[in-house]
């Protein structure tokens, strides 16, 4: 098992599939935040568009090809996050808390609640790709472009929904 990975640690957090940690039972908090898949994607993609080549064949693709966040989105492993990736085969109930990233202030607070701890974001969580707020903009803007961001992203969209509708 990976008992020793966590061994003095209080908090394991990031993007990652939740059954890695199954084998942990006890005085184990399980929390996840959501972000709306249309809005994940654009940070995904101006993330992937930001930061130096990462030793990682998508990200070679995704630079190499210069994709545009249309292309980037119907890429399996961004298209299915949620249902492919990150909550396959997961039941949701294992989770003691899911939050809202539109809501993170909030949600940090209920979660700290839960947890017996106050929680303080010291600083927001932005995408930092000069172009980030134009692209989304242009996304929600374009109605036949966000039509069709709801179109391909659809069984994520009915999962996020589904969850924090």
């Amino acid at each position: 098992h990976q008992t020793d990975e966590l061994n003095g640690k209080q908090v394991v957090h990031g993007h990652f599939y939740i059954k890695k940690y199954d084998h942990l039972k006890s005085r184990c908090v399980r929390a996840t935040f959501l972000r709306h898949p249309i809005d994940r994607t654009i940070s995904h993609y101006c993330y992937a568009m930001s930061v130096d080549r990462m030793p990682h064949p998508i990200h070679h693709h995704i630079l190499d090809n210069n994709l545009s966040v249309e292309q980037f989105a119907v890429l399996p492993v961004y298209r299915y996050a949620y249902t492919g990736i990150y909550f396959s085969d997961v039941d949701m109930k294992c989770f003691d808390f899911i939050g809202r990233y539109d809501y993170l202030k909030e949600d940090m607070h209920r979660l700290g609640l839960l947890v017996g701890k106050e929680f303080i974001l010291e600083k927001a969580n932005e995408n930092k790709y000069p172009e980030y707020d134009e692209l989304r903009s242009q996304i929600y803007s374009d109605p036949k472009l966000l039509s069709w961001f709801r179109e391909i992203l659809s069984d994520d969209i009915r999962f996020y929904n589904e969850l924090v509708g």
